[in-house]
């Protein structure tokens, strides 16, 4: 602050330079003016506005050091951390690619085994579907050859049954006349006997119209 009030001072007194010399002799009758005690309160001032712009430059000065010392020490750490994260990252990366390899190998013989156990399957698959082909087929011709021979034994079925009923309406027909044919005998056989009886009674003096 001084040295601007002294810049201040220091323009004034070229304006005085360019004006009349009685306005010089003006200002140096107003400085003589001050007294020893005004003199002693300025210069006072001045040293104490001196002593608060020193205090702050050097507050300045300390808390920039403590924070160029601090952030120093921020990038060493953090130097040694980089330097910590760097050696631990190329171990998690080789953990890692062994694990890789490790999980590439145990795929790979996964793999292999499903492929294997695949083509097994597709090979047992194959032969269930030709013996399951070869038996369908079987059970067709069983199932046809069943059929024709339920097709003859029914076909013989009816003409054993035309045969039957064509013997059962002869021997029908044949009894039904014998019947009557035997009824008629018996009729007649009857009726002499009745006559032969009639004269065998008369014979004694019974009438047979009494019974």
């Amino acid at each position: 602050m001084p040295p601007k009030k002294g810049k201040k001072g220091g323009a004034k007194g070229k304006k005085g330079g360019k004006g009349k010399k009685g306005g010089g002799k003006k200002g140096k009758k107003g400085e003589e003016e001050l007294t020893v005690e005004e003199k002693y309160k300025k210069s006072a001032m001045e040293i104490q506005n001196l002593q608060q712009h020193l205090a702050i430059q050097t507050s300045i000065s300390r808390r920039t050091q403590s924070a160029r010392d601090q952030l120093k020490s921020e990038f060493v750490d953090l130097t040694e951390r980089f330097e910590e994260e760097k050696d631990t990252q190329l171990d998690v990366h080789a953990d890692l690619a062994r694990q890789f390899k490790t999980f590439q190998s145990e795929k790979n013989a996964v793999i292999d085994d499903l492929q294997r156990e695949n083509i097994k399957l597709h090979n047992d698959l194959t032969k269930c579907q030709q013996v399951l082909a070869n038996t369908i087929e079987e059970k067709d011709a069983i199932i046809a050859r069943k059929e024709d021979e339920i097709t003859e034994l029914r076909n013989k079925l009816r003409i054993l049954e035309s045969t039957y009923q064509n013997i059962f309406d002869t021997s029908l027909r044949n009894l039904q006349a014998n019947l009557a044919k035997a009824q008629e005998q018996w009729e007649s056989s009857s009726a002499d006997l009745q006559d032969k009886t009639k004269e065998k009674l008369k014979e004694f003096g019974i009438n047979f119209q009494e019974f």
